[in-house]
C-alpha cells in the first residue's frame, strides 16, 4: 500500500509540475488591425504605417518579445517595415502578468498618428481597430526612442487638414540637464521648446507656470510652449524685480496649429540619450475632413 501511495504522490507531484511549466509558456499573439473611418459598417484593414509596442499589463516596463516559439529576438517597439512583412501584430511572448496571458499594447497608425491602446491584450483576441474618423477630437500618443544627440525622428504623420490642439511629453526616465524638443520637421520646436527631462512629470503647455511677484503674476519664458501651438504672452518684460530670469506679465494662450498639408511630428534630443526609451509624446488632435 505505501508503494501504491509514493507512486501516486510521484504521479501527482509529475502533473503539478507539468501544469505549472503550462502556465509559464510562450504565447503567440496576432491580430488584423482594423482602422474605423466614417462608414462605422465598413473597417479597412491597414497593410502598413502601424507600429506598436508591448507592454508589460499595468506597466510601464516593456515585455520581451519573440519572433518564434523558439524564442528568437524581435525589437520592441515593432517598428512598421516589420508589421509590413507581416502583415498584422505578430509576436510571441511569455507575459508578465500574473494571469500569464495578459499584456498591454499600444498601436499606431503613423499614417495620421492615431491610436490604439488595449489593456489586458490575450492571445485570442485577433482583431484590433483604430479610430481615425474625420471631425472628432483624437488623442494619439507615440514612444520616445532612444536617439543620438539633435537626432529628429519623424515616424507620426500628421495628415493634411488636421488641427493639433496640444502636445505633452510624458517624462519617464528622468535626465539629469537634458532637454527635449518636440515639433514638426518644418519647425523642430514649434510644439515644446526644451522640454526638461529631469523631473518624471507631463509637461503640458495648457498648465504653464506662475511666477507671483508681488501683486502679479508672471508666466516665465521658461515655460516650452513653441510657436506652432501660437504661444501668446501679453505685457512687457520684467526684469527689474526679478534680474536674472526674462517674466512676462499677462495671459497665456494656445491656439491650433493648422497642418495644411501631410507634416511628420518630430522630436530631438538635446544630447545624447543613452540606450533606454525616456517617455511619450501625447498629441490631440482633429481631422476635420
Amino acid at each position: 500500500m505505501k508503494k501504491i501511495f509514493a507512486v501516486l504522490i510521484a504521479a501527482l507531484m509529475v502533473f503539478g509540475f507539468a501544469v505549472a511549466d503550462s502556465n509559464a509558456a510562450m504565447r503567440h499573439f496576432e491580430a488584423k488591425v482594423f482602422k474605423m473611418s466614417n462608414d462605422l459598417n465598413n473597417l479597412v484593414e491597414i497593410s502598413d504605417t502601424v507600429t506598436y509596442k508591448v507592454l508589460q499589463a499595468s506597466s510601464d516596463s516593456s515585455e520581451t518579445i519573440y519572433s518564434d516559439a523558439n524564442r528568437t529576438a524581435m525589437t520592441n517597439p515593432v517598428a512598421a517595415s516589420v508589421f509590413t512583412t507581416k502583415d498584422r501584430v505578430d509576436f510571441w511572448c511569455d507575459p508578465t502578468a500574473t494571469d500569464d496571458l495578459s499584456i498591454d499594447l499600444i498601436v499606431v497608425d503613423q499614417n495620421g498618428g492615431f491610436t490604439a491602446f488595449l489593456e489586458d491584450f490575450k492571445p485570442t483576441t485577433h482583431s484590433i481597430v483604430i479610430d481615425e474618423r474625420p471631425n472628432i477630437r483624437h488623442t494619439g500618443v507615440i514612444w520616445t526612442e532612444p536617439a543620438a544627440q539633435y537626432t529628429v525622428y519623424d515616424g507620426v504623420k500628421f495628415l493634411a487638414d488636421t488641427a493639433v490642439h496640444n502636445v505633452k511629453l510624458e517624462v519617464v526616465t528622468v535626465l539629469a540637464s537634458q532637454t527635449m524638443d518636440i515639433g514638426m520637421t518644418t519647425d523642430a520646436d514649434g510644439f515644446l521648446n526644451e522640454a526638461s527631462l529631469t523631473t518624471a512629470t507631463v509637461i503640458d503647455p495648457m498648465s504653464p507656470t506662475y511666477t507671483a511677484v508681488g501683486t502679479y503674476a508672471y508666466i516665465s519664458t521658461a515655460t516650452v510652449v513653441g510657436e506652432l501651438l501660437g504661444k501668446s504672452l501679453a505685457g512687457i518684460p520684467n526684469t527689474s524685480t526679478i534680474p536674472s530670469v526674462a517674466f512676462f506679465e499677462g495671459v497665456h494662450t494656445i491656439r491650433d496649429h493648422t497642418v495644411t498639408s501631410a507634416g511628420s511630428l518630430a522630436y530631438a534630443a538635446g544630447s545624447v540619450y543613452g540606450s533606454a526609451p525616456k517617455g511619450y509624446i501625447v498629441y490631440e488632435f482633429t481631422r476635420y475632413r
